[in-house]
């Protein structure tokens, strides 16, 4: 049982509520037991209030019990049904002039803090071993995993790309676009599809050209995964399209995390096109990079 702030609120006034059923068994005097009580509560609030961001809040039923003095059953049951929803007896052993007790008996919980992090999010959370980036072909088995990325808006808006909304569609994607598409490769880890390259290799007398694109996503940004699948894909590209001399790319002059990848793998930046690009209704101002086949850098 997961609790959000309102539940630990409750929660916590059930806990106070235990802790007090069980202070008042011991025969210490009860100022000294009102400063250890708000000491716990204190506590607890402030493991709360650190916690909250990496943790989560469980609830664990367990059978608790409070005292108290009584007359008889009836105002022993009464009095626990009313303050905690449990059932009370009352001591009919306790022999006069002894006040008998009223043992009331209810579910409580106990407030655990457990961690949140799951182990995706650990591994999120670690540096990407870059050896597991690879790149291969797409399938048809992709389209779940497409989906979770060429979804997300924050990928697709840089792309002319519309945003995915099924697994049907994606599916259709992947078998009349991706699958004969002249050179397009899913960026995997541990063979999972989290992104794409693709090139587009011109033709006639333009054929010793080639235009490539990329996308990644969003969890991944910012841990070298781009920069790394380009720096595969290059090498690649110039040995499976040998007519191809130089490989470009437009970029968006706001795109600056698009634009350090291509630097890092040795493209040089070659000017600025003013309103060039037209993307989902804007024209945009881009960067344009190349690579020619003789400037390849050593794969990292």
């Amino acid at each position: 049982m997961i609790l959000g702030h309102k539940d630990m609120l409750n929660h916590m006034t059930l806990l106070s509520m235990e802790l007090e059923s069980l202070l008042s068994i011991f025969p210490t005097p009860r100022k000294k037991m009102k400063i250890s009580f708000s000491s716990i509560l204190l506590i607890l609030i402030v493991i709360f209030i650190t916690s909250s961001g990496n943790n989560k809040m469980v609830g664990e039923a367990k059978k608790c019990f409070a005292t108290w003095t009584c007359e008889g059953d009836d105002e022993c049951r009464l009095k626990c049904i009313i303050d905690h929803k449990g059932d009370g007896i009352c001591d009919s052993s306790t022999a006069f002039p002894v006040p008998k007790q009223c043992f009331c008996q209810y579910d409580c919980y106990i407030i655990l803090l457990q961690n949140q992090s799951s182990t995706n999010q650990g591994r999120e959370n670690m540096e990407t071993d870059l050896s597991r980036v690879t790149l291969r072909p797409f399938s048809l088995t992709d389209a779940h995993d497409f989906l979770r990325w060429a979804s997300d808006v924050r990928v697709t808006g840089n792309l002319r790309w519309q945003t995915f909304t099924s697994e049907e569609e994606a599916l259709v994607f992947i078998r009349d676009v991706c699958l004969p598409h002249p050179w397009r490769r899913s960026i995997c880890i541990d063979d999972r599809s989290i992104g794409f390259i693709s090139v587009f290799p011109e033709t006639g007398d333009d054929r010793f050209k080639a235009h490539i694109g990329y996308g990644l996503s969003r969890e991944y940004w910012g841990k070298g995964i781009s920069t790394r699948a380009v720096s595969i894909a290059v090498p690649q590209v110039f040995n499976d399209l040998p007519h191809v001399l130089r490989l470009q790319a437009f970029v968006r002059t706001q795109n600056k995390a698009s634009q350090r990848v291509l630097e890092k793998v040795g493209f040089q930046r070659e000017g600025l096109l003013r309103k060039y690009s037209y993307v989902k209704g804007v024209i945009h101002d881009v960067f344009v990079y190349s690579l020619l086949s003789p400037d390849l850098l050593p794969l990292p």
